[in-house]
This record gives C-alpha cells, structure tokens and sequence, in this order.
C-alpha cells in the first residue's frame, strides 16, 4: 500500500514502531488468553465427564458410551475438536491437573453461579496451549509432568 504523503514527519518512523509493537503485545496476550480460556474450558469438560460418569463410583460403567455420544453430539454442534479421542483427553486432562484449579463447588460444596467460565479463575492456571496438555498427558510420572 502507497504512503498518502511524500515526507514523512520527523519522529513517525519510532512512533509507528511504537504503534506495531503495541499491536504485536496485544495479539501475543490475546492469543495467550485465547489458549488459556480453551484449557480451562477442556478441563471443566473433563470434570463434567467424570462426575457424571462416577456419580460416587470408583468405576463408570457406560464411560465408553458417554464419550462416544458426547463426540458425536459436539462434533455435530461444534465441528473439528471433539473427536472421541480429544474428548478422552478432556478427560484425562482433568483426571492429571484436578488439583490445579479449585472451583467455587469445591471450596463450597454447591454448583458454582459466574457470569463467564474465565471469572471463575484468578490468573491463568493453565498457561501453555491444550496440544502442549495434551502431549504432557503421555508423561506418566506425575512429577516429571508438573516439571
């Protein structure tokens, strides 16, 4: 794209890099937060599974089912991203890092009330990308994944 001015002003050219890098910081956070919010979100989902799936039980007995239908149904809402095998993960995620987030029922005993899933956390509990989580799941000592 052409300049609309022949002369460029004294002191633009540190101004405009000023301007670049501000939008440049503001799309990194955004991208930041945009993963954070995914896995919280993919964490909840995987909370949601298992204490539907348990109910009080050590062990489901339709946990195969439920995630089957769940992929069906999100992929059919959502589209890619919910495969059965990413839903497993959801739910793995949540089975590794359960202790990462304390959610209001937890600390209270009842269903949490928010506005947003991202006002239930202070910070960011999950600050990597889910595929980073999601590779982290293959590690299986739990102390050299919290590494």
């Amino acid at each position: 794209m052409k300049r609309p001015m022949k002369s460029v002003p004294a002191g633009y050219d540190a101004f405009l890099d000023g301007v670049v890098g501000l939008l440049e910081d503001a799309r990194h956070a955004a991208g930041r937060a945009v993963n954070s919010i995914l896995s919280v979100t993919y964490w909840e989902i995987g909370r949601r599974i298992f204490e539907h799936e348990q109910k009080g039980k050590s062990r489901a007995n339709y946990g195969e089912l439920l995630l089957d239908l769940l992929s069906h149904d999100l992929s059919a809402r959502f589209g890619r991203g919910f495969s059965r095998t990413n839903v497993f993960q959801m739910r793995q995620f949540y089975l590794a890092y359960r202790d990462k987030i304390q959610t209001t029922s937890g600390q209270s005993g009842t269903r949490p009330i928010v506005q947003t899933l991202s006002g239930q956390f202070d910070g960011a509990p999950f600050p990597l990308s889910w595929s980073h989580y999601v590779r982290l799941l293959s590690v299986t000592n739990p102390d050299a994944r919290g590494f």
